[in-house]
């Protein structure tokens, strides 16, 4: 009856759990004749745009941009390509970027003078990636949003902004907020992907967002949001196109589909890769959200922050004040919890604090174990090391495997320590560990403490109708009130996990750790009878778990021409050394580099900066592919000519202090020396129209010389490339340096 009873259970939690992932999927692809907004019908766009990789300044991002502006002007609106330098750099930095993006602006007029709705993505690809996902996706559905719209009136004008070279620098969308405006927007929608795959999650937001969740939850479809991730990101130094507006104050909404991390920024992120339904769901809400604000009142959309959740399929939005509220429950309810089991010696004080030391130290050795793990999976696998975090095709089994290690462990450990202490002690213990992490979420993330809070009074309130045990209630009711006991760390720990886990991968296993044991100690309160050394139900479950997901991992593990592995290989030439090389920036010679790598070992490159790579001697590069720079006759200006437009070009000055002026395409680079420190100074340009850079100086001594190093990338290998079916390029480029004196 108990082994019954137990896979009821276990069937009970494992379908709950389904739903909590069901619930939170990409919706379905509608036809293209169904009206309305079609994946299919965006499909084309993506086809086209995402047919090769596109970086910012290659002739192909030019071939993406015209296309666009083609399209914009197919239906009648209005477009133009804004080309502006920006020039980054942070302050006391010895290095700038200057780039010349071309963003694409279209315009849809309103019919009154409020403000308008901006909405964002980016046209450009990283080096070696079609970038189908990241972000062709988003500018075709702007472009279906843009026709579905055009017929249609509206009180406000709709901006559409396509930036360029987000993905060296978020170049585009800086160069638009320096030179236009940005009053003018009411309100800001940018779109982005992290793979190729998943749901759209509305991850990213403005402060004081109350108002504009409670409108993403009014028209959107499926709406997928999080106040944990506005508390994460709000603090987190990377950042999108999205950043640079929401730094300058513009209220918005940053959206993304972050599943299949495989394919971000990789040669396969194709248009046949790519999952529709995360199309379908991104493009759908593009459009509903869209059409919504461009029809309201902008003008103040700022309000409070609030917290919100996905729960079951719901978008629960509440005000901040009821955080208090709830953490005052739940610290009455401890209280009394605590107060009611010592008085009534369910237990003693000695009892519950050492169940709270033998909890903390079980899932100290849960992390630590897959601390282990992640290292292990390393070294059986090291080709997994050229993926972002990790993630090979096969990454999702590693969690399984993580949950399974972690349920034995944390058995082992607490199952002898309640058969001595006792399971109130245990209980005890885990409800104080959570309520613990309940006040530092409250002080840290004020928005995320439902993470915490609403789990947690569920476990208080089954505690106070079970006192504890289940030793006195029939079969059917341990199932059904052990069930629902579960619930809502289903509801919220089960996704949190995932979420974690996809966010960091195996560069971080650890990382998921915390929330799924929060999730498994759970069940001490949901069916105590599972915590005791007799039990089987946990060991048995986590080994299979652990077992069967470590055997499928490792039988998914072999690159094949359908999951290829990503290889990275350059081709590297010093032109005043006279010496050349075949390197690769993979930490370790893998099968897609082997051949051309045969008998590498570590040399030290300067590129101009040292690096060090696995490298085998090879030919020089035919001089004509060598850039070649024009000097005129003042000695004040040269001209740098490459016959093939170059990826970016570096230069390095080694002695900028003997310079009282110095400009790159008449940009003016200014503070490049510290006052009595003479070091180099180093400006990589990227952008259209910089295959001819035009430099003019100003010395303060006419007679000394500047020297200049000038690093060139040029697009492709200057010799046949050597690779297997199962194994796809990333990098080809050729790096060329040279050394010049002024």
């Amino acid at each position: 009856m108990k082994t019954t009873q137990s896979l009821l259970s276990l069937s009970l939690i494992a379908f709950l759990t389904y739903l909590a992932f069901f619930t939170q999927r990409p919706i379905s692809v509608r036809t293209a004749t169904d009206g309305g907004y079609s994946a299919e019908n965006v499909r084309r766009h993506i086809e086209v745009m995402a047919a090769e990789p596109h970086f910012i300044g290659s002739q192909e991002n030019e071939k993406v941009r015209d296309y666009i502006l083609a399209q914009f002007r197919e239906l009648g609106i209005e477009a133009e390509v804004e080309a502006q330098f920006v020039q980054q750099r942070r302050p006391g930095n010895a290095f700038m970027r200057l780039a010349k993006p071309e963003n694409i602006v279209a315009r849809l007029k309103g019919k009154g003078a409020g403000k308008a709705v901006m909405v964002m993505g980016h046209y450009d690809s990283v080096l070696n990636s079609p970038g189908a996902g990241d972000d062709v996706h988003a500018v075709a559905n702007i472009l279906e949003t843009a026709r579905i719209l055009a017929a249609e009136e509206r009180e406000n004008d709709i901006i559409f902004l396509v930036t360029d070279g987000e993905e060296r620098g978020l170049f585009g969308a800086e160069a638009y907020a320096e030179n236009h405006d940005l009053s003018e927007i009411g309100l800001l929608l940018n779109y982005e992907a992290r793979g190729n795959s998943g749901q759209s999650i509305s991850f990213e937001w403005s402060d004081g967002n109350a108002w504009l969740v409670k409108q993403l939850r009014k028209v959107g479809k499926r709406p997928i949001a999080n106040s944990m991730s506005y508390e994460i990101y709000d603090r987190m130094p990377n950042g999108s196109d999205f950043t640079i507006f929401k730094d300058e104050g513009v209220p918005g909404i940053n959206n993304a589909f972050i599943g299949g991390f495989s394919y971000y920024h990789s040669p396969d992120d194709s248009p046949e890769r790519l999952n529709y339904r995360s199309v379908q769901h991104s493009g759908e809400n593009m459009l509903r959200l869209t059409r919504h604000f461009a029809n309201l009142d902008l003008s103040n959309v700022k309000s409070q922050n609030a917290s919100f959740f996905n729960l079951f399929g719901l978008l629960i939005i509440y005000p901040v004040w009821l955080d208090t509220v709830l953490i005052l429950l739940c610290v009455v309810a401890w209280l009394i919890l605590l107060m009611g089991w010592v008085k009534n010696k369910k237990m003693t004080v000695g009892q519950w604090l050492l169940s709270f030391a033998g909890i903390l130290l079980a899932i100290g050795l849960a992390v630590g174990a897959a601390m282990g793990l992640g290292s292990l999976i390393y070294g059986l696998y090291p080709h997994y090391e050229v993926f972002y975090a990790g993630q090979y095709y096969n990454h999702e089994w590693y969690l399984l495997a993580v949950v399974g290690l972690s349920t034995v462990l944390l058995w082992l450990s607490l199952s002898r320590l309640q058969d001595r202490l006792g399971m109130p002690g245990l209980q005890m213990a885990y409800v104080t560990l959570v309520q613990v992490l309940l006040l530092s979420v409250y002080f840290l993330a004020p928005t995320a403490t439902y993470i915490m809070a609403f789990p947690l009074l569920g476990l208080y309130l089954a505690l106070f109708l079970s006192n504890g045990t289940d030793a006195d209630a029939k079969v059917g009711d341990r199932v059904w009130k052990g069930t629902l006991t579960m619930l809502l760390p289903i509801g919220f720990w089960t996704v949190a996990t995932f979420l974690i886990y996809l966010a960091f991968s195996l560069s971080l296993l650890p990382g998921p750790v915390l929330f799924c044991g929060l999730f498994l100690l759970a069940s001490s309160v949901a069916f105590p009878s599972w915590w005791q050394k007799s039990s089987r139900v946990l060991p048995y479950t986590g080994t299979m778990l652990f077992i069967g997901a470590m055997l499928v991992a490792h039988f998914q593990s072999k690159p094949t021409a359908a999951k290829p592995l990503p290889s990275d290989l350059f081709h590297f030439t010093d032109v005043d050394a006279g010496e050349a090389f075949w390197a690769t920036n993979d930490r370790n010679i893998n099968i897609g580099n082997a051949a051309m790598l045969e008998g590498a070992q570590e040399v030290d490159l300067e590129i101009p900066w040292p690096i060090r790579r696995w490298a085998v001697p090879s030919e020089m590069v035919e001089g004509r592919r060598v850039p070649q720079i024009q000097l005129d006759s003042t000695g004040t200006q040269a001209v740098l000519k490459s016959q093939q437009s170059p990826l970016w070009t570096t230069l390095m000055l080694e002695n900028p202090h003997i310079l009282s002026d110095f400009r790159v395409q008449g940009q003016a680079i200014e503070n490049m020396t510290e006052e009595g420190v003479e070091s180099s100074f180093i400006i990589s340009t990227y952008g259209t129209g910089l295959n001819e850079l035009q430099l003019t100086w100003e010395k303060k001594d006419s007679a000394a010389a500047l020297n200049l190093i000038i690093s060139t990338r040029l697009p492709g290998l200057p010799a046949e490339d050597k690779i297997p079916e199962n194994s796809m390029r990333r990098g080809g480029y050729s790096l060329i340096k040279q050394k010049i004196s002024l």
